[in-house]
């Protein structure tokens, strides 16, 4: 299951919350947002420290910070500590890609084409 690398991963909310307008003009949404987006390659056993780092970097004087604070906490709820995801399926480092796949048909599939 390849979920966190397809587009909205946390594009689509940041849009939802209103941050487009910050993210094209504001360094430090920009930056707290790719760090979001780069989350899946970190190694899972990382992932909640590097998710804590990315939220201290929401700071007192953040232009955008009670948005960036929404959207640090729908990635929290939604795709860390639900038990369907979490870290270990958010995580896309060091994973086969026969076992990271949303359709059955797909195994068999890439069983014969490994090289």
């Amino acid at each position: 299951m390849l979920v966190a690398l397809r587009p909205g991963f946390a594009e689509m909310q940041r849009k939802k919350i209103g941050l487009t307008s910050a993210y094209r003009n504001e360094e430090n949404t920009q930056e707290v947002c790719r760090c979001l987006l780069a989350l899946p390659l970190v190694p899972v056993a990382d992932i909640d420290l590097a998710f804590k780092d990315v939220t201290a970097m929401v700071t007192e004087d953040s232009p955008s910070k009670t948005q960036l604070e929404q959207l640090c906490r729908y990635i929290h709820e939604q795709w860390l500590t639900k038990n369907i995801i979490g870290p270990s399926q958010l995580s896309v480092r060091d994973s086969r890609p026969t076992s990271r796949t949303n359709s059955a048909v797909e195994l068999p599939c890439s069983a014969v084409t490994t090289y």
